[in-house]
Formats: C-alpha cells, sequence, structure tokens
C-alpha cells in the first residue's frame, strides 16, 4: 500500500510511505534501474512486509526495512484512513511523515523549516525533532 500525504502549505507529498506485503513488488518496480532492483531483491526477504520511506526527517534507503505483520499493520491503520495523532506516532514513523500534532496537518521538508540538527518548525511555528536518531 502506497500513502503519499499531502502539505498543507503547498499541496506536495510531505512524505512517501510504502508498505509492500509479502511476495509483492513496490509500486515503481518497473520504473526502477536494474541495479535497485537488484539490491531490493538481495535485502528483501520475500515473504515479509517491507517499508519504504521518504520524508521530512529522511528515509531509509534504497532497499527499505523489514517489517513484521503488526507494524505493517499499524502503518496502513496510521495512514489509511483520517488522520490521528495517536495512530501516527503509533505508527513509528519517526517524523511522522511530517505531521504537526498541533495543526493536525501534514507539512513537507519545506514547510518544516529544517535545521541540520533534523529540529523543525511548521509554518505556524510548532517545533519537533523529525530526526530518527531523536527518538525511540
Amino acid at each position: 500500500m502506497l500513502f503519499c500525504p499531502k502539505c498543507a502549505a503547498c499541496g506536495a507529498s510531505s512524505a512517501r510511505i510504502e508498505v509492500i506485503a509479502p511476495h509483492e513488488l513496490p509500486d515503481q518496480w518497473p520504473l526502477w534501474p536494474a541495479s535497485r532492483r537488484e539490491l531490493f531483491a538481495t535485502y528483501r526477504d520475500p515473504s515479509a512486509y517491507r517499508l519504504l520511506y521518504e520524508g521530512p526527517g529522511g528515509s531509509n534507503g534504497l532497499a527499505g526495512d523489514a517489517l513484521d505483520p503488526q507494524r505493517a499493520a499499524a502503518i496502513i491503520a496510521a495512514f489509511a484512513g483520517s488522520p490521528a495523532t495517536g495512530m501516527i506516532m503509533a505508527s513509528g514513523i519517526h517524523d511522522g511523515a511530517g505531521w504537526c500534532p498541533t495543526c493536525r496537518a501534514f507539512y513537507c521538508a519545506d514547510h518544516w523549516s529544517l535545521s541540520s540538527t533534523g529540529h523543525g518548525r511548521c509554518p505556524k511555528g510548532h517545533s519537533r525533532s523529525l530526526d530518527p536518531h531523536w527518538h525511540p
């Protein structure tokens, strides 16, 4: 399942969250260069879920991360319906896909005004860390 929440300020994607089910391929697989397909195939257990993520706080690389079924379900639940702060935080996505809990809106990296330390401010001045190293 592919989720691309939209930035409340500009309409651009705030993040790209893809949960790949067992024995499935990523949404953009046909567009990937052969080298990336080979890398993904090398590191992916086809019988397991996989997460590909790009957001304001960074990405999890070209091959993504393995997911257990519970975490996959939490991510899908958090982004498939109406956004809810508790579900987004429970998903384990370190930067919340650009979600500002105070505004109850998503913002892209440009509108988070990120510092070099991964701290960001949304357009309304609310701040939070979007750096994965500062999250459990």
